[in-house]
């Protein structure tokens, strides 16, 4: 009966251990929208939807950074806005993903904000934009980041973008606008998690579980912000468990929004854009006591979204450095076959990527369940019971 009482008691551990945490509400986005559903309306926080005038759309075409959809302004003198209320809120900051194309000598697009009758132009995008401006027309997303500390948001204030293009093949693409309150008011999350040894993988924004499992290093100051310059990168998995984790680790003392892009070749081909193939989207956002981390599965030809997992609490605080965040996804979310291995690595939205060239071959361990893994325990303690290959641009990871 003994027994019998600690495998029920082991296997409720486990069953707890693969559940995330409880959701809960935050408030450090008044108001964010990466047009993933096609419509003018969608997001959350605004006063009401986009307004536009002149050649805009919501499109799902041109290589969209994030999700299936963004916003498309074309040649000629377009204007798209949109209000939000942030009466009360403070160290406010203006986070947009956005790309360029084609522009030439003297055309470009302005965002600007404030009060709808007292705008401020705040960035600007032209054809060369060195020393202008932080992103240029190389057809590529680049985020920015906007202090709205200067702008008057004691009443509505008004996103706008205007384009000023003169030929057809202009085009201007916008992804993501997200207003973030550096002093949002949040509820302290609730973890169903339960505290672990260091021989496991647990999320719970607790780090030193990672201490020994396989890593690679990455160059300080090889990102265009500290903020996205990834310094380590780290993957692991825990017998009988169907999750695969990792952890992204950054410079620390950064206070800011993070995004990751995890791109998994996992038919193990070389290419990371077949339909079988995954990204994983993970936005980090580290808060005065805790933390709140969203993560999106996709497929990689299309962008088609899998899986959700919003609002946990799996990274670092600002007082603990906000610089590391860890996540997991279930093997069935990434369509994994057992014994077989995938290529993968991972990339910021500041241009860094982690390797820098190459990438990391791997293959987790199998699930046998609690009988098969008590089974060889019992039968031979010094069994080899599962085998991995990692690598790196080629060359073997050791099994630290």
């Amino acid at each position: 009966m003994a027994i019998k009482s600690a495998v029920a008691a082991a296997c409720v551990a486990l069953l707890l251990a693969l559940l995330p945490p409880v959701g809960v509400a935050y408030g450090d986005e008044p108001a964010e929208d990466d047009f993933d559903g096609g419509a003018y309306n969608g997001g959350t926080g605004w006063s009401g939807g986009w307004q536009t005038v002149g050649d805009v759309d919501i499109v799902n075409d041109g290589s969209v950074d994030v999700g299936s959809w963004h916003m498309r302004m074309k040649h000629g003198n377009g204007i798209a806005y949109r209000d939000v209320d942030l009466s009360g809120l403070t160290e406010l900051e203006l986070t947009v993903w956005a790309k360029s194309g084609s522009f030439e000598s003297g055309e470009y697009v302005i965002l600007l904000v404030g009060p709808p009758d007292n705008l401020v132009e705040v960035n600007r995008w032209v054809a060369d934009a060195e020393g202008e401006g932080e992103t240029d027309a190389d057809g590529e997303y680049h985020p920015i980041a906007i202090d709205l500390e200067a702008i008057d948001t004691s009443g509505p204030i008004r996103i706008q973008f205007e384009s000023h293009l003169n030929d057809e093949d202009d085009l201007f693409y916008i992804d993501s606008v997200v207003v973030v309150d550096g002093q949002a008011s949040v509820e302290e999350p609730v973890s169903t998690t339960p505290s672990t040894s260091n021989a496991f993988v647990v999320l719970d924004s607790e780090f030193a579980d990672w201490s020994g499992k396989a890593n690679i290093s990455d160059a300080v100051g090889d990102a265009d912000k500290d903020r996205g310059d990834i310094v380590a990168f780290y993957w692991g998995d825990n017998p009988d468990d169907d999750r695969v984790y990792w952890m992204v680790e950054r410079v620390p003392g950064q206070k800011k929004l993070a995004r990751y892009s995890l791109h998994l070749d996992m038919n193990n081909d070389g290419d990371f854009q077949d339909s079988v193939d995954r990204i994983v989207e993970v936005k980090y956002r580290p808060r005065k006591n805790n933390s709140k981390v969203d993560v999106r599965v996709r497929r990689a030809d299309n962008h088609q979204k899998i899986a959700e997992y919003k609002k946990n609490d799996w990274g670092e605080s600002k007082e603990e450095g906000g610089s590391r965040v860890e996540f997991g996804v279930p093997m069935t979310d990434l369509g994994f076959s057992f014994g077989s291995a995938f290529r993968m690595y991972v990339e910021s939205n500041w241009d860094d990527r982690a390797p820098d060239s190459g990438d990391i071959q791997w293959s987790p361990m199998p699930i046998l369940g609690m009988i098969g893994m008590a089974a060889l325990l019992l039968g031979g303690g010094g069994a080899v019971w599962w085998f991995k290959l990692r690598r790196y641009d080629g060359v073997g990871v050791p099994q630290t």
